[in-house]
């Protein structure tokens, strides 16, 4: 090798390592390493987030979010009343008490919306208000900017879900129907209608 290739070789080198490496944002996920679970927050979250496991966290680093795959039924009644008997829960009540909100994917209440008796159901309804005063609530996908609706008739039901969402256009069929309250309602949000052609 002749010494320009050399020098070619070693600039190159150098200013590879001189480059600021952007970093990805780090995720504290609150439960046990699991393949599945790894699984579900990429899904959410995308595979440009890196995630760092409770068991393995090192407290000098601090995680861009903090998210729970699961709160079980029992940690979210603890909590809820300032308890922590789980590890999880302990977990979570020491981030939220120094100020660090904290995501939930799943609460597992939700599981049994259909076989649990509606009063209980609204104990844990009311927990989870609780809980999201105290900084932990419900995980919250990004709004879409625009979603296409494949409905022949635009009511205001549908604009008023689009809103709940976030969404800023509706893309509806040519032949659509979009009744008055549903332009209104449009207007009132500011929400989009584009008929496509």
């Amino acid at each position: 090798m002749d010494i320009n290739e050399l020098v070619r070789q070693i600039v190159e080198e150098v200013l590879r390592r001189a480059r600021p490496v952007e970093a990805k944002p780090l995720a504290l996920a609150l439960a046990d390493p699991d393949q599945a679970v790894t699984d579900k927050l990429h899904s959410v979250l995308g595979a440009e987030v890196e995630f760092v496991w409770l068991r393995d966290w090192d407290a000098s680093r601090v995680p861009d979010r903090c998210i729970a795959p699961l709160l079980s039924c029992s940690d979210m009644a603890d909590l809820a009343m300032g308890k922590a008997g789980s590890p999880l829960a302990k977990a979570i009540r020491g981030l939220l008490l120094s100020g660090r909100p904290v995501e939930v994917l799943e609460f597992e209440y939700t599981r049994y919306l259909d076989t649990a008796p509606s009063a209980l159901h609204l104990l844990y309804e009311g927990y989870e208000k609780t809980l999201a005063g105290f900084g932990l609530a419900g995980y919250k996908a990004p709004a879409q900017e625009a979603i296409r609706l494949k409905k022949r008739l635009i009511t205001g039901a549908c604009v008023a879900r689009a809103g709940e969402q976030g969404v800023k256009t509706l893309l509806v069929p040519a032949g659509a129907v979009i009744t008055p309250l549903a332009r209104d309602m449009a207007n009132d949000l500011q929400i989009g209608l584009v008929k496509e052609s």
